[in-house]
């Protein structure tokens, strides 16, 4: 992550393993790619304001979705190279990615490579899944000193501080530090 003054910081509550309880997902949203893939490390709440890093996934904060029995996530992940069709069509392409959740941690179980009428079929999936589950992407910037300590959370949709989030003081980050930025770009955060 950046220590620069305004860099921000997305968030996800989601329950990925299906206990019903929401693990917190944190992106420097810095680091997207032009697809808008990031890095998000999940945290599981343990007790108290304590959360254990779970593991990592990569998606754009709009094409994923996240399914129960047995607990899993879909990215797509979008591909620079272009295929061309029988008629010399340019297509799209990009690989779906299927994560299982447990409670022990997050595992990349397969990639599946995809074309444009795959592509368009899965995002008709995740765009549903989006208007069903109304998952709340929050931001939060670095302050003013490059610390993201007590942050002040809000709603990306709606551009107002977002109402009934949990706090997260169990993983407050300097992100003055240059060694904490390489650990977090490592993805890994203290546990």
């Amino acid at each position: 992550m950046s220590n620069n003054p305004g860099s921000e910081v997305w968030r996800f509550d989601l329950d990925l393993d299906g206990d019903g309880q929401p693990e917190v997902l944190l992106a420097n949203q810095e680091l997207a790619d032009k697809h808008g893939d990031m890095e998000w490390l999940v945290y599981k709440y343990v007790k108290g304001s304590q959360y254990r890093f779970l593991g990592s996934l990569s998606f754009s904060r709009v094409s994923f979705r996240v399914i129960q029995n047995p607990a899993r996530v879909e990215a797509l992940w979008f591909s620079d190279a272009h295929d061309r069709d029988a008629s010399g069509q340019t297509m799209r392409t990009a690989d779906l990615a299927t994560y299982l959740v447990a409670e022990t941690g997050i595992t990349l179980s397969s990639t599946t490579p995809f074309e444009e009428a795959d592509i368009r079929k899965k995002l008709a999936q995740m765009d549903a899944w989006h208007e069903a589950a109304k998952p709340r992407l929050l931001g939060a910037e670095v302050d003013k000193n490059g610390k993201f300590e007590n942050p002040t959370w809000y709603d990306l949709e709606i551009g107002k501080p977002a109402m009934g989030v949990t706090n997260i003081e169990g993983l407050v980050v300097d992100l003055s530090a240059h060694d904490v930025m390489k650990k977090l770009d490592a993805l890994s955060l203290p546990h």
